[in-house]
């Protein structure tokens, strides 16, 4: 497009200068190609190769040159960047040069399908042939990787993060002693939240607020989910506890409550509640009297209806013969 269209909305007459100055009378802002950060460039080179937009490393560079970071950088510096990215996937096993053309190998393909930074493939590569075990490991592991935001160290947070690695027994890799502090911190959120502790707790520890907790748990989710993916290809017997770790973050619960969230409308409170009356699984649920049911606190008549009937039919025998795929749980 040639032409964007913008409405400003003033408060008030007096607020009507004040936009006039800033949107109008004032300095365009500087902008700079996201192309210029390292980790966009590895995402953009390897989807380019592994999509087939191009074959050859002159291709890519005449991709990258018709680009607005082209415009912004000097032809050397563009250049220089793009081989830099190209050795690291050739190095790390996403791309697999053959008679002269670029290759995604399955590995490249499947990091490009799941949208995250190749480094993170990486970092997820390593945590899954480890033989190391274990919630919080794969939790750090996730959290370790570029695509996890950090969760920032405060003055009070030093002494319990120390204590928490001392109490995990763990070898941490350490380049940045603060920074691998602040995967830690991130890593134990997750424990606490899929420990099921309240909001209210959560941020009053961690110092955030409470879209900060759907923020950092969706990309959690995620992020378990690229992670249980890859364990496809490199460690097949992580899948499925990685796969239940990552229904248990999107959730907040604990191992227990996995069978009943998967019922439509039930979440970490409403399962609590319904484990808490000794309905702890499906079967549970089905034997169980709907008046009953609806007499539970956060449940009620109507929740108490839907429930009855998501346990009946075909789709309910399946879930309850253990057919039912974790990803079909929601």
């Amino acid at each position: 497009d040639t032409v964007g269209e913008a409405i400003l909305v003033a408060k008030d007459e007096d607020d009507v200068d004040e936009l006039i100055d800033e949107y109008f009378k004032s300095s365009p802002e500087p902008i700079e190609s996201k192309l210029s950060s390292e980790p966009a460039l590895r995402v953009h080179t390897l989807a380019t190769i592994a999509t087939g937009h191009v074959r050859t490393e002159e291709e890519l560079f005449e991709f990258f040159g018709r680009t607005f970071f082209a415009h912004q950088s000097p032809v050397d510096e563009l250049r220089g960047k793009v081989e830099d990215v190209l050795a690291f996937l050739q190095r790390e096993d996403f791309l697999q040069p053959r008679d002269g053309t670029l290759r995604a190998t399955f590995f490249g393909r499947r990091t490009s399908d799941l949208y995250i930074d190749p480094l993170s493939a990486v970092k997820m590569r390593a945590a899954l042939e480890d033989d190391r075990e274990g919630d919080f490991y794969h939790l750090w592991a996730a959290c370790s990787t570029p695509d996890m935001p950090k969760l920032y160290l405060r003055r009070g947070d030093y002494t319990w993060v120390e204590d928490k690695i001392t109490a995990e027994a763990m070898t941490f890799p350490v380049e940045d002693y603060e920074f691998m502090m602040a995967e830690v911190k991130t890593a134990t959120l997750f424990q606490d939240w899929t420990d099921e502790r309240s909001e209210d707790e959560v941020t009053k520890k961690f110092g955030i607020g409470p879209g900060d907790i759907r923020r950092i748990v969706d990309q959690g989710v995620w992020l378990m989910y690229a992670m249980a993916e890859l364990g496809k290809i490199f460690n097949k017997k992580k899948v499925m506890p990685l796969t239940r770790l990552m229904i248990r973050i999107q959730y907040g619960i604990k191992e227990e409550l996995l069978d009943l969230v998967q019922l439509r409308g039930v979440g970490r409170v409403r399962a609590r509640a319904l484990f808490g009356r000794g309905l702890k699984t499906l079967r549970d649920l089905q034997k169980a009297n709907p008046g009953d049911l609806a007499r539970i606190p956060a449940i009620g008549p109507a929740l108490a209806t839907k429930i009855t009937e998501q346990l009946h039919g075909k789709a309910a025998m399946k879930k309850l013969a253990g057919q039912a795929e974790l990803g079909e749980f929601g």
